[in-house]
Formats: C-alpha cells, sequence, structure tokens
C-alpha cells in the first residue's frame, strides 16, 4: 500500500466522521443537528421535543422523509412519461425574415419604446422601483432629478424642433 493510498483511506474515514458529527443527537435521527442545547446537538423537532418522544420524533421524520422521495419518484416518472416536445430549427431564410422584422420593429420604436413606457407608467402614478426609474432617464437622456410630466414636455419640444 503507498503512501498516497492510505492518505486517501484517512481522508474518506475523516468525512464520514464528519457527516457523523454533523448529525442529530438522537439514535437514528436522519437530520443534521440545528440545536445545540441542554439535551446535545438536536435537529430542532428533536431539541423541543421531550426525551422519552424521540423515538416517536424519529420515526416520524424518517416517515416524512420516505413520502418526499416517493413522491419525487412519482413526479420523476409522469415527467418521463410525457413526450418531450421537439422544437424545430428555423432555417436560415426563416432567421432573416424575423431578423428584417425585428429590425424594423427597433427602427420605428428607436429601441426606447420600453422607455417611453415606463415614462407613461410614473407619470399615471403607478410605482416604478429606483432603477426602473434611473435606466428610463438614463436611455432618453433625461436628469433624474426631472418629474415625469416635466421629462414628458421636454420630449416633446424636443420631438418639436427636430
Amino acid at each position: 500500500m503507498s503512501y498516497k493510498a492510505s492518505a486517501a483511506d484517512r481522508r474518506t474515514a475523516e468525512d464520514s466522521q464528519t457527516d457523523q458529527a454533523l448529525m442529530c443527537a438522537a439514535h437514528g435521527c436522519p437530520s443534521r443537528w440545528s440545536v445545540d442545547g441542554p439535551m446535545g446537538r438536536c435537529c430542532s423537532a428533536h431539541a423541543w421535543g421531550d426525551r422519552h418522544l424521540w423515538p416517536r420524533i424519529t420515526q416520524e421524520l424518517a416517515e416524512a422523509a420516505m413520502q418526499r422521495a416517493y413522491e419525487a419518484a412519482q413526479r420523476q416518472g409522469r415527467d418521463e412519461a410525457q413526450p418531450s416536445r421537439r422544437t424545430r430549427t428555423a432555417t436560415p431564410a426563416e432567421r432573416q425574415r424575423i431578423a428584417a422584422v425585428l429590425a424594423g420593429m427597433a427602427r420605428k420604436t428607436g429601441g426606447l419604446h420600453w422607455a417611453k413606457r415606463l415614462l407613461l407608467r410614473e407619470e399615471a402614478g403607478e410605482p416604478l422601483t429606483q432603477s426602473q426609474r434611473e435606466m428610463w432617464r438614463c436611455a432618453l437622456r433625461v436628469p433624474n432629478a426631472m418629474a415625469a410630466d416635466a421629462a414628458k414636455a421636454l420630449l416633446i419640444e424636443h420631438k418639436q424642433a427636430a
């Protein structure tokens, strides 16, 4: 046996001991400890329950874990039973047509339609997040301190001047 193999064996043994040190002090409990109390390191179910009820608590925890595993297996079985939807890859001609439509939409709105919608929402009194307010003002080149109605008037004035 080489030194390397024995070091790997030691690491494996240390890992199993570390995992055991993280488990609840109640015999057979499948949970990790979360409460360091007078009865030792226990999961919350055992820490707050009476010691004479620990076997029943452990059994209920194990049954709940089995039920969760069973339900997960059932869900996985249903997901596998449903045929997967295969998507068709767009042809080069379709890609060009889609790109042309999207480019036309961007030209019509100047790529700022989203910012103008946010401006109108704020002007109508709808609450926006701070980042939404900052983004539409930055995109439309409006000062952050300017109110929505004043910003709208400024944009209309710039549009008429152009």
